[in-house]
């Protein structure tokens, strides 16, 4: 599979986050800013395939040398995991709308 490496550098600059632990200026207030994977539907093939490339790219030493001095820490987890956690935000928010009556508008 060939993907062309910018999309890959647009990828790798969006998940550079500041993630806990939190860098020393900000010991107290961590901020961590998640990133969406494809949307639902992408082939398995291809969200693993941009995975392995991403995590590849974001293990480099010059690319965690920059995203450092740029005052981000790369981070991020497994598609599955990914996956976990926005069933966990799903049900958590649900909640919060069954209790306050929220209502779209």
């Amino acid at each position: 599979m060939n993907i062309p490496k910018c999309f890959f550098t647009l990828l790798v600059t969006a998940l550079a986050c500041i993630a806990p632990p939190a860098l020393a200026e900000y010991p107290d207030k961590p901020v961590k800013i998640i990133v969406p994977y494809p949307p639902a539907g992408t082939p398995k093939p291809v969200i693993d395939a941009l995975y392995t490339n991403i995590a590849d790219i974001l293990r480099q030493p010059e690319v965690v040398k920059q995203l450092f001095d740029l005052g981000a820490e790369p981070g991020g987890s497994t598609p599955e995991a990914y996956a976990r956690q926005i069933a966990a935000d799903v049900e958590k928010w649900k909640k919060v709308v069954a209790a306050t009556g929220v209502k779209a508008e």
